[in-house]
């Protein structure tokens, strides 16, 4: 899996390419977690995430939680089919708030 982040305005971009699951999904919650702060938007591009699993699912779950907690926002963006699969299957979809871009 790889991670790259970079600031932008108001906030954060988290981009991920590869897959999440219980070997690398750690790695993604300490990107996460670095970049967290009050009133900031996180935005996490999951276009090229080839594969989900629960375990990634509860990271981005944690984070949406520590983000109402932090007055923050959360944005997932350019689901892959893998993930916009997995939200809908969970019923997580509604939990987010998910862009196009």
């Amino acid at each position: 899996m790889e991670i790259t982040t970079e600031q932008v305005d108001k906030g954060w971009l988290i981009s991920v390419v590869g897959e999440v699951d219980v070997h690398t999904a750690d790695e993604l919650r300490q990107a996460i977690v670095r970049v967290e702060g009050d009133g900031q938007t996180i935005r996490i591009n999951l276009a090229g995430v080839e594969f989900m699993d629960s375990t990634g699912l509860g990271v981005l779950i944690g984070a949406l939680t520590r983000s109402k907690e932090k007055n923050s926002r959360l944005v997932l963006t350019q689901l892959s089919a893998r993930v916009e699969r997995l939200l809908a299957l969970t019923g997580m979809a509604e939990q987010f708030e998910i862009s196009a871009r």
